[in-house]
């Protein structure tokens, strides 16, 4: 078994299989399923697309406290929403008291 899984639409995960990847192909309907078999199994990283994302916000929520598993959200084929970068210029703000990334475009 892989230390790391990837959660999301069936077109997205798949690819990552071929690079030894624990895949888990879900939908908004049983993404909050799949995202507690992937905690119970005690994955250290754990992929999720940012359209599954906004289904599982309280569930994320209450993950960042924890050591284990990281989460990652990554865009899906669809593209990206924005939601991995806007969390990742929350986390830069919250560190150093600014925004360093700044507004583009």
């Amino acid at each position: 078994m892989s230390n790391i899984a990837v959660v999301g639409d069936r077109d997205t995960v798949l690819c990552f299989k071929a690079i030894g990847v624990d895949v888990f192909p879900a939908g908004a309907a049983d993404v909050r399923a799949v995202l507690d078999t992937v905690v119970r199994n005690k994955y250290s990283i754990v992929f999720l697309t940012e359209n599954l994302s906004v289904h599982v916000k309280e569930e994320l929520n209450d993950l960042r406290f924890r050591t284990l598993p990281s989460v990652v959200l990554i865009p899906s084929m669809e593209g990206s929403m924005g939601l991995a970068l806007g969390g990742i210029r929350e986390a830069v703000k919250k560190a150093v008291g600014s925004d360093l990334m700044g507004k583009r475009g």
